[in-house]
């Protein structure tokens, strides 16, 4: 390698990264090179930093890692990186190992990093890892006047923040695990001093443990994106993080609210009805449990997303529904996600705006009513998801209630939310768009009358033991997927007018390959998938003629399939077969007799009985060697 010296662009994924151009002895040689996104420093000759000495025509990106292995300033100054004009954005990592970290002086990590002065064109600087406590006295305004973005990551001991709050040019700060004080961060974020983040578009806070509670960041003029994580100190977010301010100027520009992992924060309020977030269109809050309540919601809102937090009551929007008309509400949440909310009951009518899309409501154990009348008026629905809401009885209080959605709904998922036997097939007669139905965990469910959807492309049903029979299944269907019914029968050959177009099938039972339609339609087939599955045997004796109508199958997929003994006698007859999966399918011990199909490109198998895998694993190996091998991702 270190031959090509007029070399410019070297291309290579992470990975390859990594186990390749790593091991390049002397990179330095390759004068031309342009583009060198990682230097791992090394002890070694031919892999020290000087290396980077002669790489002048480096640009773009430049990450340099393993700095612990240099030994002094003078060693860092040999790198050049303030000569190297081009380089917009450099990362230095320190990745102590627990023996190397007590090895390497503070004094040593300070030296290291005030000889990696970079040029002064540079826009974006990380810092990783340092355990220096001073910060370098290059870092300044005067030089560095187009750096944008700063991030500070784990770095031990820096608690300085001066040199920060020079910066005032800055449009992107991440300030991550660093030791910082409660008083050092208000102050640098204090609107009265002479220099202040007028520029700043995007602020990261996260793992800064000594925080206890967060500064005044309201006046941040061109804040556009807030991101707060694991302050485990922070218990209540108050009129402080808002701040005193002229009508309507506390975050005048924030789009991008979230806060993650505040295990400890329990209040959240602002003590008057001041113009907040006029701007705001995406508030998301995860895994927050202490967190009760929250504060109106501003009507800018599109999206909220709320997962794992500890609400007792939805939140509310500034302007309620006017009781008269229902529609009149002024909130234009386009998305509504609500998951793991252990302490929601009800589903306030006045979180589903008019304007909403999407909602994916997932794993609300007390949850028990939903405003039914409220979700036909929704006339922008297209997707419905209700999942492991096991006390939501019949979507409503009122069984009387007649369930009904918006017609352009065009996904609905309903998975184990009750008893929907009563409102299920009457929510279905008017839903003329609908395209993927996912329907699970409904014990009391008899009967899933799909006769008017037209449109239906995917269709899934696990878990209803006593679903007896589904509608007239349409030419439009082409995903299939029916677990966990034992007592289903599909519709009947003489109500079946159409030949199935099945491209996908889950089954968990072989038998359903032999009701019609599904027998009717398995030259079409290209992926089956068979799921937990009680047989012991498949496709033996008559079940052999489903195997051999599988003309265009290409993905086949046995997984958790406990008792299977045997994989089928003839699936070397599956001539279109590319792929073979086999998950967890502990009684298999061998491979058929007559071998496996000619066309594999791949086999994909785990938790399988030791015989099995070692012949996979031979068979594999040919597969590599003839050419043919692919790695393809089971879908």
């Amino acid at each position: 390698m270190m031959k090509l010296i007029n070399l410019r662009k070297l291309d290579a994924s992470k990975h390859v990264v990594d186990k390749f151009i790593h091991n390049i002895t002397e990179v330095g040689k390759l004068t031309s090179l342009q583009n060198l996104s990682t230097f791992k420093v090394l002890k070694d000759n031919g892999h020290k930093l000087a290396e980077l000495n002669r790489l002048k025509q480096l640009r773009g990106k430049l990450c340099i890692t393993n700095l612990e292995n240099v030994e002094n300033k003078d060693e860092a100054n040999i790198a050049s990186l303030n000569s190297k004009e081009h380089l917009n954005r450099l990362e230095l990592e320190w990745t102590f190992s627990q023996k190397s970290g007590s090895e390497v002086t503070l004094q040593i990590s300070e030296q290291v990093l005030e000889g990696l002065q970079p040029h002064h064109n540079l826009q974006w600087l990380t810092i990783r890892g340092y355990n220096g406590a001073r910060p370098p006295n290059w870092l300044h305004e005067q030089v560095y006047s187009r750096l944008d973005t700063l991030q500070l990551q784990n770095c031990k001991n820096w608690n300085d923040l001066l040199v920060i709050g020079q910066l005032s040019q800055l449009k992107h700060l991440c300030l991550v695990r660093i030791p910082v004080q409660t008083q050092n961060l208000h102050n640098l974020f204090n609107p009265k001093h002479c220099k202040f983040f007028s520029q700043l578009e995007e602020l990261v806070l996260e793992g800064i443990t000594m925080l206890e509670d967060l500064p005044n960041l309201g006046q941040l003029p061109s804040l556009k994106s807030l991101d707060i994580r694991s302050l485990t100190g922070v218990k209540m977010i108050g009129d402080k993080f808002f701040a005193a301010m002229e009508e309507g100027s506390c975050f005048p520009k924030l789009h991008t609210l979230r806060f993650n992992s505040m295990s400890a924060w329990e209040e959240f309020y602002c003590s008057d009805d001041r113009n907040l977030f006029p701007c705001l269109d995406l508030l998301n809050i995860s895994n927050c449990q202490k967190l009760l309540m929250l504060p109106s919601l501003p009507p800018s809102i599109t999206c909220l997303q709320l997962k794992n937090v500890g609400l007792e009551d939805c939140p509310r929007f500034w302007k309620a529904i006017d009781e008269g008309s229902s529609i009149t509400n002024s909130a234009s949440v386009i998305e509504l996600s609500i998951q793991e909310c252990p302490n929601l009951k009800i589903l306030e009518e006045g979180l589903l705006a008019h304007h909403l899309q999407q909602i994916y409501i997932h794993k609300c154990e007390q949850l028990s009513s939903v405003p039914v009348k409220r979700l036909k008026e929704l006339t922008s629905l297209w997707s419905l998801s209700i999942t492991e809401c096991p006390k939501l009885t019949s979507m409503t209080q009122d069984e009387c209630i007649d369930f009904q959605l918006p017609p352009l709904i065009t996904e609905l998922c309903l998975y184990d939310c009750g008893n929907l036997s009563i409102s299920l097939p009457g929510c279905l007669h008017n839903l003329s768009s609908l395209t993927v139905l996912i329907i699970g965990k409904c014990s009391d469910l008899v009967s899933l009358p799909i006769q008017p959807l037209f449109n239906l492309n995917r269709l899934i049903i696990e878990n209803c033991n006593e679903l007896r029979s589904v509608g007239v299944l349409k030419k439009s269907l082409k995903n299939l997927e029916i677990t966990g019914c034992p007592m289903l029968q599909l519709s009947q050959r003489e109500a079946q007018t159409e030949k199935l177009l099945l491209r996908k099938l889950v089954i968990d039972d072989t038998a359903f390959m032999q009701q019609f339609p599904i027998k009717n339609s398995l030259s079409s087939v290209e992926l089956l998938s068979i799921s937990s599955s009680c047989e012991a045997v498949m496709f033996d004796g008559e079940d052999q003629e489903s195997l051999q109508s599988l003309t265009s199958l290409q993905q086949l997929s046995f997984s958790n399939c406990k008792n299977l003994q045997f994989l089928p006698t003839k699936l070397y007859t599956l001539t279109s077969l590319q792929v073979l999966q086999i998950h967890n399918c502990p009684q298999i011990q061998s491979l058929p007799e007559k071998g496996l199909p000619p066309a594999l490109i791949n086999i994909d198998f785990h938790g399988c009985h030791l015989a099995l895998e070692q012949q996979l694993v031979i068979h594999l190996e040919e597969i590599k060697k003839s050419g043919r091998y692919d790695g393809i991702t089971y879908v």
